[in-house]
């Protein structure tokens, strides 16, 4: 987690009209390295562009004085010191304290030659599937687990968002009474349907679905 409490005015630049859903979809395909970019889609997420930059920032509104910006510049490497310039002028005219989320290492790097106080929140990790086995003593839960699950009957079944069309209708339809129940608050990602690299992956149980997750590459 990064924040910045003193904000310099970067040379002035004039932010583009809010980008359309599919617009900032296509600079998330082309641009984005972060394995978290798609949530940059979810609802209510606020999109920063620059006219004549190939990139977006993704941020929300936090109070009255904080930005809630997620997941670092998502541009060419060349442009993301001028495009997080151009989004610090934003927020300084605003007059709000800018706190980043969820920023890999060479974001991390960048934010913190912006003045940026850098603190780790957590920790993420990616596995190389090559050679990877589920042998041996240390994976003996998992693979009961694994067993437990398909003496059940349940399967994974992968498909493109337009075939998991009426499973999305009836999550987002369930979110807001699951979420109720839970006392949090809901956070649901949208994915505009024409995107060909997105899928999903849902769970079966005697041929109907229990759980759906979507997946953006």
């Amino acid at each position: 987690m990064l924040s910045r409490r003193s904000l310099r005015p970067a040379e002035p630049t004039s932010p583009a009209s809010r980008p359309e859903p599919g617009k900032v979809a296509g600079i998330l395909a082309r641009r984005a390295e972060n394995p978290s970019a798609f949530l940059a889609l979810n609802d209510e997420t606020c999109h920063f562009t620059v006219d004549g930059i190939d990139g977006v920032v993704a941020y929300r509104l936090a109070g009255r004085r904080t930005i809630v910006q997620f997941g670092g510049v998502f541009a060419d490497p060349a442009d993301q010191a001028l495009l997080l310039a151009a989004f610090l002028d934003f927020a300084h005219v605003r007059r709000r304290k800018v706190v980043a989320v969820q920023l890999m290492r060479h974001d991390a790097e960048l934010y913190s030659t912006y003045g940026f106080t850098v603190n780790q929140l957590g920790a993420d990790y990616a596995r190389e599937l090559a050679g990877f086995s589920l042998r041996g003593k240390k994976h003996m839960q998992l693979r009961n687990k694994i067993s437990r699950a398909r003496r059940a009957g349940v399967s994974v079944v992968e498909a493109d968002v337009d075939r998991l069309a009426p499973q999305l209708s009836r999550a987002g339809a369930c979110s807001p009474h699951w979420t109720r129940r839970a006392r949090c608050s809901p956070t649901s990602v949208s994915l505009p349907s024409t995107e060909r690299n997105q899928a999903g992956c849902t769970t079966c149980r005697g041929g109907a679905p229990t759980l759906l997750l979507v997946c953006w590459s």
